[in-house]
């Protein structure tokens, strides 16, 4: 909002699609009986791949160490040896010799002699992988384990049933002459991409086998990620662990002695890797195995299994479907918005201390996490009392925010509520901004959301009902779980997130654990408590069905009647998710920060942007007004300018957030709102920013990472042009650093060579559609020849659509060459028997014109911010810049949508659609008797509910509630009366 002399001033409301999400139910998929779940042996084969340097990347040779328990349980290496591809001595005879003379002379782990094995990977297959994984049941372990079973396999199918878009790899030849391509009596080895730190990896049904053996599979690069919240490589894993790395492989591609070394040097890096992992998770005491650590969010799921917490869902008496849907369609995730664009201001950046654990107590979060029975009641009155008299002092009252848990069904009249809508007309997406809106139709809003919008306009919304949820009882079997760092939390007393929080902060005064144990607690703590303190809550899984399958789904959302929807691929909630937690807890941190903006605003200060948990706070030493067009102060030149608080205020107002410390002060101290760093911003978008300082040279030069990680959203998903094959960004702050300078009228150096290259990205083929668009290239070639899943293949997403010279959606295999790229022949994926070469220069006849990273960094900083106003009140589009304000939606259409992440890698990595768009998600169509026509509902009537209910096979009283229109029918209802009306 703006302010002319005193008054504020709402922008004219724009009518907008607007979706809200729903909490979806079916019946429970009929599946066979349960395979058996036998424990794993206790044994470990661990090995390794390498491979070709080309786009296939296919397998050369690789290495293995297989290890079992002595009668002390230590693992001690009984057998290891190398393997080479099947054809290797004739397509590499040299290869293979360098091969032969090394496992002649080395000295073997396994017995200490001179020699080790060396087999074909057809015998390592047969004679070492079958035996030990799937006979003797030992836990196969390697570090990006899908990579390397897709090496070893000699062929793959798309998966079926529960690895239905995933991968089904045969390893093992068989009898030709019986027409027979696969071995029959051993399984497939089926891998199902989850995201890109995981994969679930398991053994199929073998023909005719007896037993059930699922296998035991641990990818480190999925267990490092859990242990850590971070991606490692090999390298990393273990220098994250304290362990020694890899050996220099002298080079990749050609067998040489040293090359070998390093592979071999590789496998025992990862067993000690897995050894150190295993022995984090045993320490955590939780039930959960090495396999089944996926993520932190993994780990939080166990640590309240621990506690004998069981799932909501469990429980004796579930909160009503109904109700789950209203919480479910008042969720919104964090706040993220650019309020000053374009514009250079000095900041302050503040940050809440772990902010959903801290909203987890302060909210009192816990009673309901352990109530034998969550129930709800009506809190219409109560709710329109608070409301009316809501202050901002008193949000400090920490006694107010246990009654927050609830929500209210509102008429939206300009009122700032977090909006999901399609605010770019360009774009069929959504995005959600906090913005006025206005709404014909009611809609539900949790309790801190309408407080937050009271504070920011100083009316209540209009309240048609509220209600609060109860909690009753506790849950029997409740136990204490004794956290690493030895401190017990017994969750009859204490919630578990906080207690973490506390945890990790009084582990810093402990002298007693050495620093680099205390190091690793204080990791886990951390990452466990942020995600337990929210993550969990809100998890749906995306559960794909076969092609041409549906499943029929209650959907459950703002509307009072629910409805059923037929969907292929339906959304099933996760072990331990709770809308109403879910959406109470992201709304109050949203509340947090609205609290925060107010006490910025009531000091005559601004803000540049707002990301989740973070505020940056337009600040200096002393205070004073800095230039920014749309601001309500001048100065002496007479241009608009906004106040720059000084740092005593800002110290005052991270004082106020005290009151609101929920811990126990003797172990976190102080306010809950930390001051993170002093630094210039620049600011594009929501979640496009820069922190910086100037050098002695006048330069801007982006804050340390270890102080603030930079921006890279909007730019992740692209190779690094100085190194195709590093992950390193440091190619991201060169870039905004150059482009701040140009744009803050600094010398910004020379211009980077790479800029004038072709802005490419490196997709991971992790599903089948991604290897499809491959098949031109695979077709007709032997399964080593193919470019394989869990490879990789160069996109060129391109820049702008509406450019007919410009690409479209490319791929071609990978090369790490950039002077070939121009060489390779693409597939247009619109067009997938379209081939074309690309160029970057629009000179060029006859070639597809893509974009160069020099092309990318202008797009970028011209980014629209279609979530904001402009100064103006117009939309905020590529010029505006200044002072933003916050959009008025008058809500349009209606949609009920589910998850809006599916599919998110495939559309980051460019190619779905524009990486930088929210994705496709899921509309819930709602069945309606309308679509009968008018004169057949009549006859509808005429026949009457009774003999309808006859005809149908369908209750007498659910009929009749759906001819009055007090219900919706399901699907297959409208389908049986649309049938009886075609019979006459």
């Amino acid at each position: 909002m703006a302010a002319l002399g005193g008054r504020t001033v709402i922008p004219d409301p724009c009518l907008l699609p607007v979706a809200v999400r729903a909490h979806t139910t079916r019946e429970a998929p009929r599946k066979g009986a349960p395979r058996p779940r036998e424990a794993p042996s206790g044994a470990v084969l661990v090995f390794d791949t390498e491979t070709t340097i080309d786009e296939v990347q296919a397998l050369t040779f690789g290495s293995w160490r297989y290890y079992r328990p002595d009668g002390r349980g230590v693992l001690e290496c009984l057998d290891e040896g190398l393997f080479y591809a099947d054809d290797l001595p004739d397509s590499d005879p040299a290869g293979y010799a360098v091969l032969r003379r090394h496992a002649s002379q080395t000295t073997s782990a396994a017995t200490g002699q001179r020699g080790a094995r060396l087999l074909s990977c057809a015998e390592f297959v047969n004679r070492v992988f079958y035996p030990a994984a799937w006979e003797g049941r030992a836990t196969v372990v390697g570090f990006n384990l899908p990579f390397d079973i897709s090496r070893i396999a000699i062929g793959v199918s798309e998966g079926r049933g529960r690895n239905l878009r995933g991968f089904s790899f045969y390893l093992a030849a068989g009898n030709a002459a019986k027409g027979y391509k696969e071995r029959r009596h051993v399984p497939r080895v089926l891998v199902k991409h989850v995201n890109s730190h995981a994969a679930f990896i398991h053994f199929g049904k073998a023909y005719q086998a007896a037993g059930g053996w699922d296998g035991d599979f641990v990818d480190l690069r999925t267990l490092t990620f859990a242990l850590t919240a971070a991606g490692h490589s090999l390298a990393s894993g273990c220098a994250a662990f304290g362990l020694p790395g890899k050996a220099d492989p002298g080079g990749h591609g050609v067998i040489t002695p040293k090359y070998v070394d390093y592979c071999r040097t590789d496998v025992e890096a990862t067993f000690r890797l897995y050894q150190r992992c295993v022995a984090e998770l045993a320490a955590l005491d939780l039930p959960i195995s090495a396999s089944r650590a996926f993520s932190p969010a993994s780990l939080a799921k166990a640590a309240l299994t621990a506690q004998g917490i069981t799932p909501h869902h469990q429980r004796p008496a579930e909160l009503p479907a109904e109700v789950q849907g209203y919480f479910m369609s008042a969720f919104y995730g964090g706040r993220a918005e650019c309020r000053i664009r374009h514009t250079e201001v000095p900041v302050s950046l503040l940050d809440f201390l772990s902010m959903y654990p801290t909203l987890f107590a302060l909210m009192d979060i816990h009673r309901y996490s352990v109530a034998e029975q969550v129930g709800h009641e009506d809190a219409t009155d109560e709710v329109r009392a608070l409301l009316a008299d809501v202050t901002l002092d008193g949000m400090f009252n920490p006694a107010l925010w246990p009654q927050l848990v609830g929500l209210a069904l509102i008429e939206p009249d300009s009122d700032i509520l977090p909006v999901r809508a399609q605010y770019d007309e360009r774009k069929t997406s959504w995005n959600i901004g906090v913005n006025y809106l206005t709404s014909a139709t009611p809609l539900w809003y949790t309790i801190p959301d309408l407080i937050a919008s009271t504070l920011l306009t100083g009316k209540p919304p209009k309240v048609l009902r509220a209600i609060r949820l109860t909690a009753k009882g506790q849950l029997p079997g409740l136990r204490p779980w004794t956290m690493p760092g030895g401190r017990v939390i017994d969750p009859h007393v204490d919630a578990c997130w906080p207690a973490m929080i506390e945890h990790r902060q009084g582990l810093l005064a402990d002298e007693a654990l050495p620093a680099e144990v205390v190091k690793r607690i204080r990791l886990f703590l951390k990452i466990t408590s942020n995600a337990g303190g929210y993550g969990i809550y809100a998890e749906h899984n995306r559960q794909d069905l076969p092609k041409g399958q549906r499943a029929e789904v209650t959907v459950y959302s703002a509307d009072d009647l629910p409805f059923t929807a037929d969907v292929g691929a339906p959304e099933d909630p996760g072990r331990y998710a709770c809308p109403p937690l879910a959406a109470v807890i992201t709304a109050g941190a949203r509340l947090m920060l609205a609290i925060l903006e107010r006490c910025v605003t009531d000091a005559g200060g601004a803000w540049a942007f707002a990301d989740t948990d973070s505020m940056a706070v337009v600040s200096t030493p002393l205070g004073g007004l800095v230039p920014c067009d749309g601001g309500a102060y001048r100065d002496v030149a007479g241009r608009g300018c906004v106040r720059a608080l000084s740092a005593d205020e800002v110290a005052t107002i991270r004082e106020r957030f005290t009151a609101l410390n929920p811990y126990h002060r003797d172990v976190v101290a102080g306010s809950i709102l930390k001051h993170e760093l002093d630094a210039y911003c620049y600011a594009i978008a929501a979640k496009r920013y820069a922190l910086y300082r100037y050098d002695d040279n006048g330069r801007p030069r982006l804050v340390p990472a270890d102080e603030h990680e930079p921006c890279s959203h909007g730019l992740g998903h692209l190779l690094n042009p100085t190194d195709p094959d590093s992950e390193a960004r440091d190619w991201i702050v060169q870039l905004w650093e150059r482009e701040l300078a140009l744009r803050l009228k600094v010398s910004p150096g020379d211009r980077p060579e790479w800029y004038e290259r072709a802005a490419l990205g490196k997709v991971a083929i992790t599903s089948p559609a991604t290897w499809d668009a491959l098949e031109r290239y695979n077709h007709d070639k032997e399964y080593r020849d193919q470019i394989k899943p869990f490879g990789f293949m160069l996109h060129a997403p391109g820049a702008d659509p509406t450019n007919e010279c410009s690409a479209g959606r490319l791929v071609a295999p990978f090369e790490r060459r950039p002077s070939r790229w121009t060489r390779l022949d693409w597939t247009d994926l619109a067009q997938p028997e379209h081939r074309t070469k690309i160029s970057t220069d629009p000179a060029q006849p006859g070639r597809t014109l893509v974009d160069t990273y020099g092309a990318i960094a202008s797009g970028y900083f011209s980014h629209r911010e279609v979530k904001s106003a402009s100064p103006g009140g117009s939309v905020a589009n590529r010029a505006a810049c200044g002072l933003l304000g916050r959009r008025h939606a008058r809500a349009g259409v209606l949609s009920i949508i589910g998850k809006e992440a599916n599919d998110i890698e495939e559309r980051i990595s460019g190619i779905a659609d524009d990486p930088n768009d929210t994705p496709k998600v899921l509309v819930y169509q709602k069945p309606d008797l309308a679509e009968l026509g008018v004169e057949a509902l009549d006859k509808l009537r005429t026949i009457g509910a009774r003999r309808l209910a006859a005809l149908t096979g369908r209750s007498e009283r659910r009929l009749r509630d759906i001819l009055q229109g007090n219900s919706f029918p399901r699907a297959q209802t409208l389908k049986k009366l649309e049938a009886l009306l075609a019979r006459g």
